[in-house]
């Protein structure tokens, strides 16, 4: 089982490997990103991107973003 606070990139420890290389896609600034595998389709990694970007306010990054 894995816990959250193990894929915290934010943390120094040692993280789980992903097995292959990532490209990030940055959200709404360079502190604000996340990464997609890049064996995917480029068309495929450009649809994920769009969405992700235009849903970036969905995103909780800190616990103060949390409602309820």
């Amino acid at each position: 089982m894995v816990a959250l606070v193990d894929l915290d990139p934010r943390l120094d420890e040692p993280q789980m490997d992903t097995g292959e290389d990532l490209q990030p896609i940055f959200l709404l600034d360079n502190d604000r990103r996340t990464h997609i595998g890049t064996s995917l389709k480029a068309d495929d990694r450009g649809d994920i991107n769009t969405t992700l970007v235009k849903n970036a306010n969905l995103f909780a990054w800190t616990t103060v973003d949390m409602m309820g």
